[in-house]
């Protein structure tokens, strides 16, 4: 467990890296780009993070794949998390499903398994 909090603390420690180098490049070409404007200048210019935002699906693909091993698990980890949400859609009508087979039990409507017959078709398979 304790090697996995550390794993896990050092895969968050790499995302927050990862996002501060994105933040640091922006602020550079930021800085490059304003060298010589005034503020109206800048304002009047739309220069905001969206162009670096609005990558297609290949270019996140071809980038992530250009990653070394390490930081692809890392990129891993994080989308599954992203993804590994609960779901209340689904939630409820596991738990109808549930209700159903508790009731079909509790009237005899639902054919049993001894658990002695589970373990030998486990073992036996």
């Amino acid at each position: 467990m304790q090697q996995y909090q550390s794993s896990a603390e050092e895969n968050n420690a790499q995302g927050w890296r990862l996002y501060i180098d994105v933040m640091i490049f922006f602020a550079k070409k930021v800085l490059a780009y304003i060298n010589d404007m005034d503020r109206l200048q800048f304002e009047a210019s739309g220069l905001s993070l969206k162009e670096y935002e609005m990558m297609s699906t290949a270019e996140v693909i071809d980038q992530a794949l250009s990653l070394k091993p390490a930081d692809r698990y890392l990129l891993l980890e994080m989308l599954h998390s992203s993804l590994d949400k609960p779901d209340p859609e689904i939630d409820k009508v596991w738990h109808e499903e549930i209700l159903r087979r508790i009731k079909a039990f509790d009237v005899g409507r639902l054919e049993t398994v001894s658990m002695e017959e589970v373990f030998r078709d486990l073992w036996c398979n």
